[in-house]
């Protein structure tokens, strides 16, 4: 996916977090996440007021880009997060990722 299509994914998330008053909870994660959508039966009956903020092929890295990045209401009581598998197969391993991100005082 293009920097431009990821990017506007990420829009379309902000967007429906201004929107959606009724989320009491988000799911934020890579095509993991983003799939729970093809059960639509399931995650209405299982997540209801749950936001799905899932993009396929993210790493990491751009989760938690997009965690320190994003404006989530207030009224939000939990926060699942589903991260790393993306990173698996990569050059970098996710000890690397978490080092520099630590080290960009991201994680504080």
């Amino acid at each position: 996916m293009s920097k431009y299509g990821w990017m506007k994914k990420v829009e379309n998330h902000q967007f429906k977090l201004k929107v959606c008053n009724k989320v009491d909870q988000i799911i934020i994660g890579d095509s993991i996440v983003a799939g729970f959508l093809r059960y639509k039966d399931i995650w209405s009956k299982y997540f209801p007021n749950t936001l799905n903020l899932g993009i396929g092929g993210d790493r990491t890295e751009h989760i938690l880009w997009r965690i320190n990045n994003m404006k989530f209401p207030s009224n939000i009581k939990s926060v699942i997060i589903e991260v790393g598998t993306n990173n698996i197969s990569k050059i970098r391993p996710l000890i690397y990722v978490m080092e520099f991100y630590a080290q960009q005082n991201y994680l504080s």
